[in-house]
């Protein structure tokens, strides 16, 4: 019948303390797993979570502190810690030791043998005083080893789970490389909240990189195809200009028309026409070897670890 209403509050209650995770540490008994199971049952008739207990974490010696940093690094709300002191009245000892805070402490008389019944009076009393559930934050940052501080206070390197109070909170990621980050989160009680960063997210605070270093810089010079093609476009005026003048240099004093009878009326001279032509044939071609050997159309390249740049200079 225990088990059936237990099975029914579950069902038709999962509102009652459904926000609560309880780590168990079962103290003095002469048997403990009997305790043990007494105790989950009697948590689990109020809906709250177990939280496995890490192998080895007994909390004989100083238990309250032990406790509180048990639950804290198990990601509970509370620690359980249940004692059966016998004596000539035996008792249930129920402390409950939260993350953070004080901790609970309550007695239950073992009344007829009856253990359950007192452990599940003793652990509903140490329930209903307890604090507000904590809530959590899950931090992950990439790459992990970020600083992590809540609030101001240092909490240790990502990946990391903490336990905080309900309530706003501001945190702030300091990664390796220097750069620093900084949000607030809404913790809500009995809940897991997530923080994880970008490199360059939007509400990060980020110190700039320094810039990369700048490799070696290249920077080349050489003679534009153009020269060549002015220079040819030069040759080729100057011959054409050239042809006429030279023409009439070898034929001068010829006879250019004649009459008979009357003899020659017009003979092949160089006057002024073909000394024009001749100047500006001859300026034509020094100017086509003067192009081809200087080279006033320079290309510049340059060329670095960051950025390469090509330009085109002349000069006249």
């Amino acid at each position: 019948m225990r088990r059936l209403a237990l099975a029914c509050c579950l069902l038709l209650c999962p509102n009652v303390a459904a926000a609560r995770s309880v780590v168990v540490v079962v103290g003095a008994a002469e048997d403990p797993v009997e305790l043990r199971a007494a105790v989950i049952e009697a948590i689990a008739e109020r809906g709250v979570r177990l939280v496995r207990t890490p192998d080895g974490e007994i909390c004989d010696a100083d238990p309250v502190p032990c406790a509180a940093a048990l639950a804290a690094r198990t990601g509970a709300d509370a620690a359980l810690r249940v004692d059966l002191e016998s004596s000539d009245e035996p008792r249930v000892r129920v402390r409950l030791v939260p993350a953070e805070g004080d901790a609970v402490d309550v007695e239950e008389l073992v009344r007829d043998g009856d253990l359950q019944a007192a452990v599940s009076v003793a652990v509903g009393r140490a329930l209903d005083v307890a604090p507000a559930p904590m809530g959590f934050l899950l931090v992950r940052s990439d790459p992990p080893g970020g600083r992590l501080e809540v609030d101001g206070d240092p909490q240790g390197t990502t990946p990391l789970r903490v336990t905080l109070a309900p309530g706003e909170h501001t945190v702030r990621l300091v990664r390796a490389s220097g750069a620093v980050q900084e949000s607030s989160v809404t913790i809500v009680a009995g809940e897991e909240a997530t923080w994880a960063p970008e490199a360059s997210g939007a509400s990060a605070a980020t110190e700039p990189e320094p810039p990369a270093p700048e490799g070696p810089r290249v920077t080349r010079s050489e003679a534009s195809p153009f020269n060549w093609i002015i220079g040819g476009a030069l040759a080729i005026g100057g011959v054409i200009m050239l042809i006429s003048p030279l023409s009439t240099i070898a034929r001068e004093g010829q006879c250019e028309e004649a009459i008979e009878d009357v003899g020659c009326v017009e003979m092949v001279r160089f006057g002024p026409q073909s000394g024009v032509l001749l100047g500006v044939g001859l300026a034509l071609l020094i100017a086509a070897v003067v192009v081809d050997a200087v080279s006033p159309i320079r290309v510049d390249v340059e060329v670095s670890s960051t950025e390469a740049r090509v330009g085109v200079r002349g000069t006249f």
